[in-house]
């Protein structure tokens, strides 16, 4: 494998660890103030639909 996949294996599972990082801060902040709000499966598809659509500026 040449080097530069290494690196960008590397950067990879740094940006992973980055975003499990996160979403544990959030999910322990939830559980401190009560618990999470778990979302239904609708309610998900409807938050995977505007997701898609929004325009980042």
């Amino acid at each position: 494998m040449p080097e530069d996949c290494y690196l960008k294996e590397k950067q990879r599972g740094c940006k992973t660890a980055e975003h499990l990082e996160f979403v544990s801060e959030i999910y322990y902040l939830t559980k401190a103030l009560g618990g999470p709000n778990i979302l239904t499966k609708e309610q998900m598809d409807e938050v995977m639909k505007k997701f898609n659509t929004y325009k980042y500026r």
